[in-house]
């Protein structure tokens, strides 16, 4: 019995084992594609949301720092202190206003 085992040759993978290999591989890679796309839009919302809230942020604190001076309602109102306190503070000029 061992004689017929040591006599039958393995020629290898046959066509059709080494074609569902690589439909199996290519199904695979098909899905991971599509995943990985949806991880990168995923990704780039997120780091806007943060770059947002970031700006948030900073936009909120100048605003309570500069309601804590009592210089807010004179940026909001438009009064001439609103252009000299970056003269004042020795900042440049804000781009923006609260």
């Amino acid at each position: 019995m061992r004689e017929r085992f040591f006599q039958k040759k393995n020629s290898g993978f046959t066509l059709v084992e080494t074609l569902a290999a690589v439909a199996i591989l290519v199904v695979l890679l098909g899905i991971s594609a599509v995943a990985v796309l949806r991880l990168q839009k995923y990704l780039e919302i997120t780091r806007l949301d943060n770059a947002a809230r970031g700006i948030y942020m900073a936009a909120q604190n100048r605003a309570v720092l500069l309601s804590g001076g009592k210089q807010l309602k004179a940026l909001v109102q438009g009064e001439d202190n609103a252009v000299s306190l970056a003269a004042r503070t020795g900042e440049e000029a804000p781009l923006y206003y609260v």
